[in-house]
């Protein structure tokens, strides 16, 4: 945690907004976390922290009017897109330790890590670079921020991960500090300085080539669009956009547009559509690029959906020449039987592991293999099994032939015959044909 270097932590500002300890801390500011005790909500509390780094007044009274005018911004253009941090309010107090005079700004409370601190993290855990699809659905919301801000006329001029914001609900962009106004009107009249206080804040790793060279041209929305697409990059490779160690070698990497770091030079897997978006993007030339950042998502969308499209055609044509194929080998004649398959498997043909269904009595011979040793074991005979041909089927136009007459046995015509024979007895019949009788009649 920070050190609370003006002492509010515990102390209630301006009797609505309670600071409870240091949130961050950065160049020029402290943030707080506070609540207001009206509303009962977290806020954030920024305090500009200038005085500890001039001592003169008319640069104290620059940086605190650019201040209050940051705040402006951000609450016009929270109207307009929620993905934009909202200022609720400003106004002047005393630090308890020291007793100076601290202008500080309400601002609504994020849940969630800046994105310089999410980018760290994926870099100490050695991950790879993000799919080109989900840095799209990561960073939609803080582009069409951003465009919505170019299309009110107001450059951040300080795009950089340290000032977008990851929450559960889309990325915000933050602090506008060092925006730019085109068009004072739509903010109200606003103006904005060149430099303030003769200071100029840059971030070295996300300056623009017009930033450090006025020679190179005009600072303007594509000076974001530059910065954001460093940013992209540096998402889809997990490692920095530039390698440039000093600020010679940073010079040297920007004034040549064949070194610039587009996705595929930096080793991100993305097509041709794509990295040609790129190139734009991080041309030396500001002419060159898209004019604002909703061009650049634009031009990045159709990009993705091309790539997506090409590869869809590509697998949608070889089905189609797969399909192609088996419709050329249908409408051929088909081959004759005897090419296809052959009626019978060769006699001589080695057993192949499998056994065929056996309807013979006898046993099959079996094989041995030159590999294994013979062994003397008994094979037992197997009892043959009787197998019962089919009666053929009936021919049309013929009488059905009748069926064979049951079998009779052997114990029926046994008893048949002894029946016969009882009968013949009874009848004295056979007595008296095979054992004659003798008759003695009186003289």
């Amino acid at each position: 945690m920070a050190a609370d270097s003006f002492g509010f932590c515990g102390h209630v500002i301006d009797g609505q907004f309670h600071a409870i300890e240091v949130a961050g801390e950065g160049g020029f500011s402290t943030v707080y976390r506070g609540q207001h005790l009206a509303l009962r909500e977290p806020v954030a509390i920024k305090c500009l922290k200038i005085q500890t780094k001039h001592k003169n007044p008319a640069v104290i009274q620059q940086f605190t009017q650019r201040f209050f005018d940051e705040s402006r911004i951000m609450y016009r253009l929270s109207q307009g897109d929620l993905n934009i941090v909202r200022a609720i309010t400003t106004g002047v107090t005393v630090a308890p330790v020291g007793g100076e005079t601290v202008p500080y700004m309400v601002l609504e409370w994020l849940d969630g890590v800046p994105l310089s601190k999410d980018m760290k993290a994926r870099r100490s855990q050695k991950l790879g670079g993000m799919p080109l699809s989900e840095v799209r659905t990561m960073f939609e919301s803080a582009a069409r921020a951003i465009a919505y801000a170019h299309s009110q006329g107001v450059v951040h001029r300080d795009i950089k991960p340290g000032n977008l914001f990851v929450t559960k609900m889309g990325m915000k962009v933050l602090d506008f500090g060092m925006a730019k106004v085109l068009t004072p009107e739509a903010m109200g009249g606003l103006e904005s300085a060149q430099t303030m206080g003769g200071v100029m804040v840059l971030s070295p790793q996300y300056v623009t080539p017009e930033q450090l060279d006025k020679k190179v041209g005009a600072i303007g929305p594509w000076t974001d669009v530059y910065a954001f697409a460093l940013i992209l990059v540096e998402a889809l490779t997990n490692r920095r956009a530039r390698d440039a160690e000093t600020f010679t070698d940073l010079m040297t990497q920007m004034s040549r547009d064949d070194d610039a770091p587009t996705p595929k030079r930096r080793g991100a897997p993305v097509s041709d559509a794509v990295e040609r978006v790129f190139m734009r993007a991080l041309s030396r030339d500001p002419t060159a690029r898209q004019a604002d950042l909703g061009a650049f998502w634009r031009d990045l969308e159709d990009a993705i959906a091309k790539g997506e499209s090409e590869e869809f055609d590509l697998k949608t044509n070889v089905d189609q020449q797969m399909d192609l194929r088996g419709t050329l080998a249908m409408s051929r004649p088909p081959p004759a039987f005897s090419q296809t398959m052959p009626l019978a498997a060769p006699t001589s043909r080695a057993f192949a592991g499998t056994l065929p269904l056996q309807t013979q009595t006898s046993p099959p011979t079996p094989t041995h293999s030159p590999s294994l040793t013979p062994t003397h074991t008994r094979t037992p005979t197997p009892t043959p099994t009787r197998t019962r041909e089919p009666a053929p089927a009936p021919r049309k136009g013929k009488r059905k032939p009748r069926p064979p007459p049951p079998r009779t046995s052997r114990a029926f015509l046994f008893f048949v015959l002894l029946f016969v024979l009882a009968s013949l007895g009874a009848s004295g019949f056979l007595v008296h044909r095979i054992i004659p009788i003798p008759i003695h009649l009186p003289l």
